[in-house]
């Protein structure tokens, strides 16, 4: 069932059915089901009577998803001239504290492009990345079709599997793969489809035992679930990278915790209203990374 037929189904339904979803499997549901159930609760002004833990909890994740949307709207407006203070009071208007307000002003992302150092360290980064993905996929393949050449033809079996199976994730993860300028362009034109920068560490073990060696780098994640990976190698890197990602992306996680993992995979699409709605959003704007 897509969006559209949900929301013509919660339509059809009474109140009562509604707390009743809400009271026995709203967690159960798809993150896109809980999305449109809230918007049909706040269009009805629905209150869940006996049960302040949930009606609150939905209280909450309601505001969020409403300040989620006025990001938007806001950085729209201040693209066409208007000043902090006007956006503030339009976020006040539209039920936001003053205080929630000025934050969301103060961090939206700035109108200049990003630099130029920015934007070749993307490109040479996203390059990187993409020739090493389809190297690994073509050497894979080349080896697999070499062995079921050489030593039995059924073994090319597998190696076709193989390659289709190459294929399809490198298709399903082609955003992964985009040059410099797929990236560029998207930082600088929707930075709000932006939302975590996830530090990585990865420790290699022998015998699972001995750590022989580490590997530290960034993905860099877009609602979609998506994400390019950032390898910085000098403090000049580290320096031209995180001025220009607090420069257009001041809003996005940064940081890592099981918990933001888990709200990550469950609901990429609403991540910030999830971490946001239970205190632990650590906005980048407010590390100091020097």
């Amino acid at each position: 069932m897509d969006r559209i037929d949900l929301k013509k189904n919660y339509e059809s339904y009474s109140n009562e059915k509604i707390i009743d979803i809400l009271k026995s499997s709203f967690n159960q549901l798809k993150p896109f089901a809980q999305d449109v159930l809230l918007d049909e609760i706040a269009i009805r002004q629905i209150k869940i009577n006996g049960d302040n833990q949930l009606q609150n909890k939905i209280i909450v994740l309601q505001y969020y998803k409403k300040i989620d949307r006025l990001r938007k709207v806001v950085y729209s407006q201040k693209t066409i001239g208007s000043s902090d203070v006007e956006i503030i009071n339009f976020l006040k208007r539209e039920g936001i504290t003053e205080q929630e307000a000025i934050k969301i002003s103060n961090r939206l992302p700035a109108l200049e492009p990003t630099s130029e150092d920015f934007n070749k360290l993307i490109s040479k980064k996203a390059e990187q990345e993409s020739s090493f993905e389809v190297a690994f996929i073509l050497i894979i393949a080349f080896v697999m079709i070499l062995i079921g050449a050489i030593y039995s033809k059924i073994m090319l079996i597998p190696a076709v599997a193989l390659v289709i199976t190459a294929l399809f994730l490198y298709n399903k993860n082609s955003k992964t793969f985009e040059g410099g300028q797929f990236w560029i362009r998207n930082i600088n034109s929707d930075p709000h489809d932006f939302v975590w920068l996830k530090p990585i560490r990865l420790d290699y073990k022998l015998y699972h035992i001995l750590t022989v060696n580490q590997e530290f780098y960034f993905q860099l994640l877009l609602k979609n679930g998506d994400f390019l990976k950032i390898k910085l190698k000098t403090k000049e890197e580290k320096k031209i990278f995180f001025d220009g990602i607090k420069l257009k992306l001041p809003h996005i996680q940064f940081g890592y915790s099981q918990d933001i993992n888990k709200l990550f995979n469950h609901n990429p699409e609403n991540f910030l209203n999830s971490i946001e709605s239970l205190g632990i959003y650590t906005p980048i704007d407010t590390i100091n990374l020097n």
